[in-house]
């Protein structure tokens, strides 16, 4: 695997940090792949947790393009697919977030891509992610929005990672050091909370230590995403005739002919169709 400087960055802060490591970088970084690369022996056999479109499809996808040398079970679909996933013992298993419940081995190393979904202490999701990784040797936690409504938000995300030790294990004791009330309801029900001045920066601080924050352009460099596109019947079958005749006479179409006189150009209207 060839890995840009941020990316070897991201993996060895994996494989050298803390027992919890949360890579809270821009999407379009390679988040998934400097996780790959990061995987030695001794954090096998890991579990993924993800949303069900990132189980089925970037994780399979990029592991055999990457890690070919790790084997991969897919718990998706019907319970007794996932039951069959689960019992075969594969390097990496990845399974969607909502299907937490299945769960029942421990794991030396606990993957959840897109931490932002544990933002919330109180849901099923977030109490099945605290239960399996509570004695993981292994905690890491992939999001390019660590805290998309605000830094309320991080605080159950960075629980999972070191059990408390940094934000305190209370949010309440949390949200009363960082934060002040702010608008409430005739009730006396705080609507929101204010972060007290310089907050930002201390929380950042009690942090900096397991989180690796890096925005995409502190890259320098142009990102480029391979994203695949599942075509319908009627189009894919038009793509592999132009493809392969450089010439596409579409009749549903008015009969509008279109050409491409090189490999260039027909690369270039090959994307216009994916993209209509």
């Amino acid at each position: 695997m060839t890995l840009r400087p941020n990316q070897e960055l991201a993996r060895d802060f994996l494989r050298n940090a803390h027992r919890g490591s949360g890579l809270f970088i821009d999407m379009g970084f390679g988040k998934t792949y400097a996780t790959l690369a990061a995987l030695e022996p001794r954090h096998l056999p890991a579990l993924v947790v993800a949303p069900k479109r990132v189980c089925e499809h970037v994780w399979p996808e990029e592991t055999s393009k990457w890690r070919p040398d790790l084997t991969l079970a897919l718990a998706a679909g019907d319970p007794a697919k996932r039951a069959r996933a689960l019992d075969a013992r594969a390097d990496l298993t990845v399974i969607s977030r909502d299907n937490l419940g299945d769960i029942k081995r421990q794991y030396p190393t606990i993957i959840l891509d897109e931490s932002s979904g544990f933002k919330d202490r109180s849901t099923a999701r977030w109490k099945a992610a605290n239960r399996i990784s509570k004695n993981a040797q292994h905690v890491w936690e992939l999001t390019g929005t660590p805290s998309p409504n605000g830094y309320l938000d991080l605080w159950a995300q960075v629980y999972l990672l070191d059990r408390g030790e940094r934000l305190d294990t209370s949010l309440t004791r949390f949200r009363s050091r960082y934060f002040f009330p702010g608008r409430s309801l005739p009730s006396g029900v705080v609507v929101d909370w204010v972060l007290r001045d310089e907050a930002d920066a201390n929380i950042r601080r009690k942090i900096e230590d397991i989180c690796l924050s890096m925005e995409i352009s502190d890259e320098h460099i142009p990102i480029f995403n391979q994203v695949e596109v599942d075509l319908p019947p009627a189009v894919r079958r038009h793509y592999k005739e132009f493809e392969k005749e450089l010439v596409l006479n579409l009749e549903l179409l008015g009969g509008e002919v279109y050409s491409a006189a090189n490999a260039a150009i027909l690369t270039n209207k090959l994307s216009q169709v994916t993209a209509e």
